[in-house]
């Protein structure tokens, strides 16, 4: 039987330990493993670092009771489990969120939108970056 993902939030909770801000764990045998990672910014507190691991838990169990892979972030901290191991291995997934979808009177404005917003923010980072990269070069 393959340990429920709500599980390995609990574990990741308490195995994050304060001191150091990070956490990956395993949970389960054979193919029923599923595998979590919890981690929180360098400038965060240790006291504030349990709290935040500790709410993403709760929340993550609530909002993603039965999916098998599931991630949240929040301002300080970091969560994620899946069924197939993702430790060590660089995130290259693309991926859209929204949040607080219910307060979307008018889905198709809202998605424009945002995709217009986010086509100018990658144009803006994407100039930043070649301005920075000439500087670098002259100097």
């Amino acid at each position: 039987m393959q340990p429920s993902p709500p599980t390995i939030a609990l574990h990741l909770q308490r195995r994050s330990t304060a001191l150091t801000g990070f956490a990956a764990v395993t949970y389960g045998k054979g193919q029923d493993k599923v595998f979590g990672l919890a981690q929180c910014r360098g400038d965060v507190s240790s006291k504030d670092c349990f709290n935040c691991i500790q709410d993403a838990a709760k929340q993550i169990r609530e909002v993603c009771p039965d999916q098998a892979d599931a991630r949240i972030w929040f301002d300080c901290c970091f969560l994620q489990y899946d069924n197939i191991n993702f430790i060590g291995r660089v995130d290259t997934d693309f991926s859209i969120f929204y949040f607080n979808m219910e307060e979307a009177t008018e889905f198709e404005d809202f998605h424009d939108e945002l995709a217009a917003l986010t086509d100018q923010i990658r144009a803006e980072a994407f100039f930043l970056g070649i301005e920075c990269w000439e500087r670098v070069k002259r100097n």
